[in-house]
């Protein structure tokens, strides 16, 4: 079985996909970390970026500024366009291939920003959706990237609405700092896994 969690950013959606993992002790695959893995010097991905968004984005290591690649992607919309074509490409492979390469029957979780866009919802058999209040996104986004709050606010103002999650999604957690918990058991216990 494959359970999609998915959700804006500050949402807390990796903070479900952990939780779902300990109580069903099964795997999880978050695309974020795929995606910081590909991105090192080395794989094809980075290069691809590279060549897309000039060395201006590399370190003394020529590593990518992880950054400094998100200040431009969430400030021009053709780059970002740009970079979630080649995720869809590079990361979904991947995720694609370590589902693949799980045991038969095995129960795996996939953390994925953006997991109905980029066709991984296409694979799974549950989608939950993690979404929480505005305020609560911003002051979350602040603290996790150390950004101010006008470049918070830019980022949420290009993400799907939450009408975007309700829509695509089997199941919605409302996650505003109150009982994550208990609000991923009642999913659980309406959910045959």
């Amino acid at each position: 079985m494959v359970i999609g969690i998915t959700g804006t950013s500050g949402s807390g959606k990796t903070a479900a996909a952990e939780m779902l993992k300990e109580k069903l002790k099964c795997y999880l695959i978050e695309a974020d970390d795929v995606q910081k893995e590909l991105s090192k010097k080395g794989h094809e991905y980075y290069n691809r970026i590279v060549a897309v968004f000039g060395e201006a984005i590399l370190d003394e290591n020529r590593e990518i500024i992880r950054p400094k690649l998100a200040k431009i992607v969430y400030s021009d919309y053709n780059k970002r366009e740009v970079l979630n074509d080649l995720t869809n490409i590079y990361v979904v492979d991947e995720v694609k291939a370590q589902i693949g390469k799980l045991p038969e029957g095995s129960t795996v979780i996939i953390d994925v920003p953006r997991l109905v866009e980029c066709g991984l919802g296409k694979m799974c058999d549950v989608i939950i959706s993690v979404l929480a209040d505005r305020e609560i996104k911003l002051g979350r986004i602040c603290k996790r990237d150390n950004i101010d709050r006008k470049t918070a606010e830019n980022r949420l103002n290009i993400q799907q609405n939450d009408q975007f999650y309700i829509d695509n999604s089997n199941y919605i957690i409302k996650n505003n700092d109150d009982d994550l918990e208990e609000k991923i058991d009642v999913i659980l216990n309406s959910v045959r896994i």
